[in-house]
């Protein structure tokens, strides 16, 4: 549905948006230091230092995976201008 073509007075500030966003931030990273999430990969990098390289980029810190095209799709984007 094209949300803003229904209800063209609805908006979305900055101010909202970080408002609703830091609390969600906030409460993920409470939770994820509560269940110990990322325990393991510092017990895993602390006791050994024979991961390679590039098998540490490919898990941990991932880049490009941005630059992948989407799946094509069968069905046309709604288009907010018609």
């Amino acid at each position: 549905m094209d949300f803003k073509t229904i209800y063209p007075e609805a908006h979305f500030s900055l101010y909202e948006f970080t408002r609703s966003g830091l609390p969600s931030i906030g409460f993920d990273l409470f939770h994820a230091v509560r269940t110990r999430q990322y325990w393991g990969t510092y017990q895993g990098y602390r006791r050994s230092s024979l991961i390679p390289p590039d098998l540490c980029q490919a898990f941990y810190h991932r880049v490009g995976w941005d630059k992948v095209e989407p799946a094509k799709r069968d069905v046309e984007p709604i288009r907010s201008n018609e």
